[in-house]
């Protein structure tokens, strides 16, 4: 099953804002997320209280997420653990 995202402007923003090593940690993340939602690595998960779920992007960082269908995601935010407050 191939997985299609689309990318948000905040989620750019968001990329502008980091290094070059978490960028290509939130691009491996992804890439390995279309290949496998299943991934161990990964830790998908939904976040309770909220229609979004997030993938780990390295240890600090997660990349938050909204089904449009089990094939299609939008790709919201990627930015430290801590976004989850702000859901």
């Amino acid at each position: 099953m191939s997985i299609q995202l689309r990318y948000t402007l905040r989620f750019h923003r968001d990329m502008k804002r980091l290094n070059d090593e978490v960028c290509k940690r939130v691009k491996k993340s992804l890439q390995q997320f279309i290949e496998n939602q299943k991934h161990p690595g990964l830790n998908f998960e939904r976040i309770v209280g909220t229609e979004f779920s997030s993938i780990r992007a390295g240890k600090n960082y997660r990349i938050i997420l909204e089904e449009e269908t089990p094939t299609s995601y939008i790709v919201l935010r990627v930015a430290p653990h801590d976004i989850y407050r702000t859901l």
